[in-house]
C-alpha cells in the first residue's frame, strides 16, 4: 500500500514503523521541523516532507492522489480533521483522523465526517479509559487485552518468587493446553516465544493467552486472585481523569486530584459523587491526609509522565494495592517496568494498534501493540483461500518467532494444540515478534 502519515511526534513515527514491516511505502509529513523526529525517519528510509499538510501542495507534493491510505495523528485534532478532508477529496482511497473530542465518535456525527470524507476516527483518551476500565475490572492482572469479542483474554502478569510456576516446565503448568498458554516471555531484557520445555523462573514477565471462564484457576496457579475496587484515587482531572472518573462515581468511592485551582472548581461541578481535591498529589502529607494507604487502585494521568510515575510509586510505597500511570514516552515504559510498575497506558500503544488493524484486510479483526516488548497480538478470522485453512497448526511452518495462540470455533474458545486443524472462519489468535509479522500475515490474508 501507498501510505502517507501526518505527524508531529512519536505517534506518526511509531505507526510509519509498525506498517513499514508490511513492506508498505511509506511518505511522513512533519510540520514542525523536529530535528529528533527527522533524524529518526530518516534512519527508518521513509520520504520525509517538513510542511503542513492542510495545505493542499504539501499533499499534492505526496502524491495524495495514489494514497490508499492517509493518517493524520499530529497533536492537535483540527489539522488532522482538515488534513484528512483535504486527503480524501484529493484522491486518497481511506483517511485516518486522531481527535481529542470524545463526542466526535457518537453514532449520530459519523455521517458528517463521512460527507467530509474521513473514513475513520481515532480518540487515543477514549481508548484509554477503555483500557483503564478493563484494568479495574481484573485487577490482578498488569494487562488484559480482549480478542474475539471477549472469548480470549490476553493477560500480562509477573512471575513472582512464591508462584507454583516458578521452576516448571511450560508443558507441565497445564498439560492438556485447555484454559491457558504463555505466548511470550519477556527476562533480562530479552523476548522470546517460550518452548514445552521453557523454565520459568521468577519476575519472568509473561504473556498468557487465558479462557476466561477459566481466570480463577489460572490465577491460582500464579498464587494471585482477583479482589473487587472499593476506592480510588485519580491524579489528574483533564480528559482521562475525568472519564474515568465519570464512569466509576457511581459505584466506587472516588477521590480525585489536581493542582490547579480553576480546573477543580469545574470538576466539582461536573463530578457529583467524586470528591475533588486541589493539591499536589506529589505532596506525601497530602496523600496520607487523604487514606492512600486505603486505596484500592490509584490512577495517575496527569500531562506529566514523570509525576505519573512519582505518584505511583509512592502510593505502592503507602499500601495501594494497584497502580497505573499514563505514560507518553514508549521509553518510559521500561523505565517503570524495572522499578516494578507494570500496569501502564500508554496512548501511542493503543493509537498505533487502532490504526493499523485498517491496513491489514478483511482477514485482521485486531491487532494489539503490547506494553514492555516489542511483539504484535494479531486476531485473524481465517479466510477459504488462506494458506492457514484446513492445514493442522504443526503442518503450516509458521517462523520461529510466532506462536498460534488460540482459536474461537462457533463461538466456543479453544487454546491451540500443534495438531489442531485450522478452519475457515476460526477466529485464530496469533503473538509475532517483529521479524515474522510479514510472514504470519501471509498465511492467514
Amino acid at each position: 500500500m501507498q501510505i502517507v502519515i501526518a505527524g508531529d511526534g512519536e505517534v506518526g513515527l511509531y505507526v510509519a514503523e509498525l506498517l513499514a514491516r508490511s513492506n508498505h511505502t511509506i511518505t511522513v509529513i512533519d510540520p514542525t521541523e523536529n530535528i529528533k523526529y527527522y533524524n529518526q525517519a530518516q534512519e527508518k528510509n521513509f520520504f520525509i516532507i517538513n510542511a503542513n499538510p492542510t495545505l493542499p501542495g504539501t499533499l499534492i507534493e505526496a502524491r495524495i492522489k495514489k494514497a490508499d491510505l492517509f493518517i493524520a495523528v499530529m497533536h492537535n485534532e483540527e489539522p488532522n480533521i482538515i488534513s484528512a478532508s483535504l486527503a480524501s477529496h484529493l484522491g486518497a482511497k481511506t483517511t485516518i483522523a486522531r481527535i481529542s473530542t470524545e463526542d466526535y465518535l457518537k453514532k449520530e456525527y459519523s455521517v458528517y465526517f463521512h460527507d467530509m470524507g474521513i473514513n475513520y476516527l481515532v480518540c487515543p483518551e477514549a481508548l484509554a479509559v477503555e483500557e483503564i476500565s478493563k484494568l479495574l475490572l481484573q485487577t490482578s492482572a498488569h494487562e488484559i487485552y480482549e480478542f474475539a469479542n471477549g472469548k480470549l483474554w490476553v493477560v500480562f502478569q509477573t512471575v513472582d518468587i512464591d508462584s507454583p510456576m516458578v521452576g516448571k516446565r511450560i508443558d507441565e503448568l497445564d498439560p492438556n493446553k485447555i484454559s491457558f498458554l504463555p505466548l511470550a516471555v519477556f527476562r533480562k531484557g530479552k523476548t522470546f516465544i517460550p518452548q514445552s520445555k521453557t523454565i520459568l523462573e521468577a519476575n519472568d514477565l509473561v504473556y498468557f493467552l487465558v479462557i476466561p471462564s477459566k481466570i480463577d484457576d489460572f490465577l491460582s496457579l500464579l498464587g494471585q486472585e482477583n479482589y473487587s475496587i472499593k476506592n480510588v484515587m485519580i491524579v489528574g482531572g483533564g480528559r482521562i481523569g475525568r472519564k474515568v472518573a465519570m464512569n466509576i462515581q457511581d459505584k466506587i468511592n472516588t477521590k480525585l486530584i489536581d493542582i490547579d485551582e480553576d480546573r477543580c472548581s469545574i470538576l466539582s461541578q461536573m463530578l457529583q459523587h467524586t470528591l475533588i481535591i486541589n493539591g499536589d498529589a506529589r505532596d506525601v502529607n497530602l496523600l496520607k491526609e487523604e487514606n492512600i494507604q486505603d486505596m484500592d487502585a490509584f490512577i495517575a494521568v496527569t500531562d506529566s509522565s514523570e509525576t505519573n510515575i512519582l505518584t505511583c510509586l509512592l502510593a505502592r510505597e503507602y499500601g495501594a494495592k494497584k497502580y497505573i500511570p499514563l505514560l507518553e514516552s514508549v521509553d518510559y515504559i521500561n523505565i517503570a517496568q524495572n522499578i516494578g510498575i507494570h500496569s501502564v497506558i500508554n496512548k501511542k500503544l493503543i493509537t498505533a494498534g487502532q490504526i493499523v488493524k485498517y491496513t491489514m484486510g478483511r482477514s485482521l479483526s485486531t491487532i494489539k501493540c503490547l506494553v514492555g516488548i516489542d511483539a504484535e497480538v494479531m486476531e485473524f478470522i481465517v479466510q477459504p483461500n488462506s494458506k492457514a485453512a484446513h492445514k493442522r497448526i504443526e503442518q503450516l511452518g509458521l517462523p520461529k518467532n510466532c506462536i498460534v495462540g488460540g482459536m474461537v470455533r462457533d463461538e466456543i474458545p479453544l487454546i491451540a494444540r500443534n495438531d489442531m486443524q485450522i478452519l475457515p472462519n476460526d477466529q485464530v489468535i496469533v503473538l509475532a515478534l517483529p521479524d515474522a509479522i510479514e510472514d504470519v500475515q501471509e498465511f492467514f490474508n
